[in-house]
């Protein structure tokens, strides 16, 4: 359920630096409780709530409040002060502070710092966690997911707010999204260099009911916003209503003309599986210019190799290409890209079938702005579940699919299951991404001949400089892996033994501090859940 902040009427403005206050507590130790009453997923954990700072406590001479009043004289804040907005009804917790000086310092770096928040309903008096990811840009355009939780450093602050109507906002999280937004217009790879998040409970929040009334000025206000930020961005974008009550779908706009998309789907064998696959492909799909190289590695059935001669005479859209060696998924994209003739790649698995026709028009419009890298769907089990909806490093040690098993219709963790986002990696089941970062990124690993490739290539390419994202508006089945099956001989379990072992050779502190998650959530379970006791010791 969305919730509403009380009337904010203030702004606390928090000066820190190196000789400000002692060194003491970087990351609370203790969080949360009443978990199984007030989350969507289940409880691993027995923490407790972090106790508030007693007023008598903030003694600090540096810590003083403006009011709105005085705000709109535009004071000049130099970039030594930090501005955090926040309401009378906020309150810091124990060490939390102590944690934004402590980040800001090891961080200089940063223009902004959003933290974590602890939330108090007002009404039930229930505790929850806001645990956010690291700057998530994407994923801030879809919602306005920082809250409270945000100080802006004060020279950045003040150019922000001489463009903003101080009469506009009705709560502390419209005005504290409305400047995020201004110090990130630009839309720039640059933000991710200087928007930081420190990974705390600093403050607790009290929230109560949001109207319908005060959600849609809300929805108005920030709509009207971000189309007047985004106006002068290089792609163009409409601004649309998401599917969250509170949430924005920036519907970017394809190219004209619509560019080549070369989808490439590996097989062998499996016609019962790549029948169905290719036929809705290619009848259900409304964008307009693409091809199907259907790359065939030794398929030895005869209805297989009859189904794709046929088709290839029948649809000048399909062409098979045959790969005569032994099975490794990287060598026989790479393969098939050397082939494709398209500006845009598409990596697809033999067991997927569009569930909408305007999937493609969506990764492409996706995949064609200049910031991003890897587009991944948000694909569905044959029973309605959720197969992958992102990739999350770590579980398991390197990956795993973001809340598999959960219901098609879920909003998962905080709306994530419904908000386009940035994550670090997607499933090659189905990735577009443009031709030219394909290579540049050196196209798929081909020592990772079954396991991980997808996530060792996604990995490159973010390490380009690319953010790469998933979104909800492509929806596909996916019948996972029908015609490969699993890691069951010994040859196959020592396989993925090496490229196990590779993944956490090449890429094991990232595995272990995934940008797009939070440090204090489970790496076993696909859930989004909090870590365990036993977890949170190896962390």
């Amino acid at each position: 359920m969305l919730r509403r902040v009380k009337q904010f009427s203030d702004i606390h403005l928090l000066r820190i630096g190196a000789g400000f206050l002692g060194s003491l507590l970087v990351f609370p130790t203790k969080f949360y409780a009443h978990y199984e009453k007030t989350l969507h997923y289940r409880p691993r954990s027995s923490l407790q709530p972090q106790p508030v700072r007693e007023a008598s406590e903030i003694v600090w001479p540096a810590l003083r409040w403006l009011t709105i009043d005085e705000l709109r004289v535009t004071p000049l804040f130099e970039a030594e002060t930090w501005v955090v907005i926040r309401s009378r009804a906020d309150q810091w917790l124990v060490g939390g502070v102590e944690a934004l000086r402590d980040w800001q310092v090891s961080h200089p770096e940063a223009k902004v710092i959003t933290f974590d928040e602890q939330r108090v309903d007002e009404e039930s008096g229930a505790i929850e966690p806001g645990l956010k990811p690291q700057w998530n840009l994407d994923l801030f355009l879809s919602c306005g997911y920082v809250g409270h939780g945000v100080a802006i450093r004060g020279d950045v602050f003040t150019e922000c707010l001489a463009g903003i109507s101080l009469n506009c906002f009705d709560s502390v999280d419209q005005l504290a999204d409305a400047l995020l937004l201004a110090v990130v217009a630009d839309n720039s790879r640059d933000c991710l260099k200087w928007v930081t998040h420190c990974p705390a409970l600093a403050l607790q929040v009290t929230t109560s009911s949001m109207d319908e009334a005060f959600r849609e000025r809300w929805f108005i206000s920030r709509q009207q916003q971000l189309s007047k930020q985004l106006d002068g961005n290089s792609t163009p974008c409409t601004v649309e209503r998401g599917r969250l009550p509170l949430s924005w779908r920036v519907r970017w706009h394809l190219p004209e003309p619509s560019p080549l998309v070369s989808l490439c789907i590996p097989t062998r064998n499996g016609l019962s599986v790549l029948k169905p696959c290719l036929d809705a492909i290619l009848q259900r799909t409304k964008y307009p210019n693409f091809e199907v190289l259907i790359v065939d590695n030794q398929s030895d059935c005869s209805a297989t190799l009859d189904y794709l001669a046929e088709l290839q005479k029948r649809d000048t859209r399909v062409r098979v290409l045959r790969y005569n060696a032994p099975f490794n998924f990287s060598a026989i994209n790479n393969f098939a890209v050397a082939h494709a003739r398209g500006q845009v790649i598409g990596l697809i698995n033999n067991d997927v079938e569009p569930r909408q026709p305007g999937w493609l028009d969506e990764m492409v419009a996706q995949a064609m702005r200049p910031d991003i890298g890897c587009v991944g769907a948000k694909l569905f089990y044959p029973d309605g579940s959720i197969q992958h909806a992102g990739v999350v490093l770590g579980i398991g040690g390197v990956a795993g699919h973001a809340f598999r098993f959960e219901p098609g219709s879920a909003e998962g963790y905080q709306g994530r299951l419904q908000l386009v986002q940035n994550y670090s990696a997607v499933t090659a089941a189905c990735l577009l991404v443009r031709k030219s970062v394909y290579l540049d990124a050196g196209g798929l690993d081909e020592h990772l001949a079954v396991n991980y490739n997808d996530v060792d290539f996604c990995l490159k390419v973010q390490a380009l400089g690319y953010r790469n994202l998933w979104t909800p508006y492509a929806e596909l089945i996916h019948h996972e892996s029908a015609t490969r099956g699993g890691n069951q001989s010994r040859r196959q379990r020592r396989q993925a033994a090496k490229e196990f072992q590779l993944m956490r050779r090449r890429w094991g502190q990232l595995l272990d501090a995934d940008p797009a998650y939070h440090p204090a959530l489970t790496r076993v379970h696909e859930d989004f859940s909090l870590a365990s006791e036993p977890e949170r010791g190896l962390v």
